[in-house]
This record gives C-alpha cells, structure tokens and sequence, in this order.
C-alpha cells in the first residue's frame, strides 16, 4: 500500500509519529549496546541481553538492527562521530601547532577515559569480520588523514610524498590507540596529564623531525 492510500501512516501517539517513536527506540538500543558491550564485551551480550538492558522487546531490536554486529557498528559510528566532531572544534579552537597537539591530546583521552568508548572502540572492533574491520581500519585512516592534512600546510618539506605522510598519520595513530589501550587496562594509573604528556613527546618529536617545530 503506498503511503498516499494509507491516512495511518506516520499518526502521532503522545506527541510523536511512528518514525519518530522508531528512531528514540533505536537510540535506546544503541545506548544500552554501548553500556554492554563496553562492560561485557560484544560476544557476552546477547540480544536478549541488550533488550533487557534496553527495556524493549526483541522486536523493537530487529526493527533496527539485523544482528548484534549491526548494532556493534552502530554503537561504534556513534562514538567515533561524537569524537570526531569534538576534535574538529578542538581545531578550531587551536592557535597553533603546539595547541594543536595539547588540545588535541586532552579531547581524546577525555573520550578514552570513559572505559566503554576505548573498549568499543579500540578492542571489541577487532576481528568480528571483514566488514567491520574495514570500517575500523576507515576510520583509523580518516583521523591519520586529519592529523596530518591539519599539521601540514607549509610546515613539511615539500619533496616528501604524499602516501609516506599518509602512512606516518597511520604509524602515529596507531601509537596513541595504543598507549590508550595500556592506559585503560591498567585502570587509568597515569593521570590524563602524564598520558598526554607522553603522547605530546611522541608528536613533537614527529613534528620537529619533518621541520614543523
């Protein structure tokens, strides 16, 4: 039936229309996909699980998602965005290449020390499946690219190729995923200020190398 012939599509209920009551319940799965998977971990929540921790049934979860890999990527598109759009204003804000790589470094490990983004993010991605591997390896490469498209400018020499600086916003991204990971499993030891202050070594030493400093 198309929806011309149909006058119950899209009727409101308490203010809000059917697609709009589709998407708050979406959301809610997302939000408790991320409290479960950030404490238990993907393969330790179940659907049930999750529609619990939801408070909907398991048809409101298949009205979105098609499995529990479906919601993972969606949990974890919602976190790297939130991220993402609070490094952009990070660099809006930055007044030079030190900011930069101060502010910087404190938006993502303010986003990493809340245990279940760096769990989502950094570890239940791993190994589920090509797709999903693919879509983290996307976005690893997009903030490797933003790292170095926002430090470069005149600032490297101009004989260096392009995929060499690619592959070195790859390199350093990977070092502070890392040095995130030690951070959350051990318990956030360190306090943010000695992490960033590790990190910032790494990065002005990379910075100095290619003549930015």
């Amino acid at each position: 039936m198309s929806s011309s012939s149909s006058p119950m599509l899209g009727k409101k209920y308490a203010g809000c229309s059917s697609e709009e009551r589709q998407k708050l319940r979406q959301q809610q799965i997302i939000a408790a996909g991320i409290r479960l998977f950030g404490s238990q971990g993907f393969h330790n929540s179940s659907v049930r699980a999750i529609c619990s921790e939801a408070g909907l049934t398991s048809r409101y979860f298949y009205e979105s998602f098609e499995s529990t890999e479906a919601l993972l990527i969606a949990c974890y598109q919602q976190l790297m965005s939130g991220f993402r759009k609070e490094l952009l204003q990070t660099l809006k804000e930055s007044t030079d290449i030190n900011d930069f790589i101060n502010k910087g470094l404190y938006c993502f490990y303010r986003e990493v020390s809340n245990p279940a983004f760096a769990q989502i993010t950094m570890l239940e991605v791993l190994g589920i499946s090509d797709s999903v591997d693919a879509i983290h390896m996307n976005q690893t490469r997009s903030f490797g690219l933003l790292m170095i498209d926002t430090l470069a400018t005149s600032r490297f020499p101009a004989s260096m190729p392009r995929a060499r600086l690619e592959a070195l916003g790859y390199s350093v991204c990977g070092a502070m995923a890392f040095s995130a990971i030690d951070w959350m499993k051990s318990g956030y030891k360190l306090s943010i200020d000695d992490v960033v202050a590790n990190s910032r070594m790494i990065l002005s030493g990379v910075v100095g190398q290619l003549g930015a400093l």
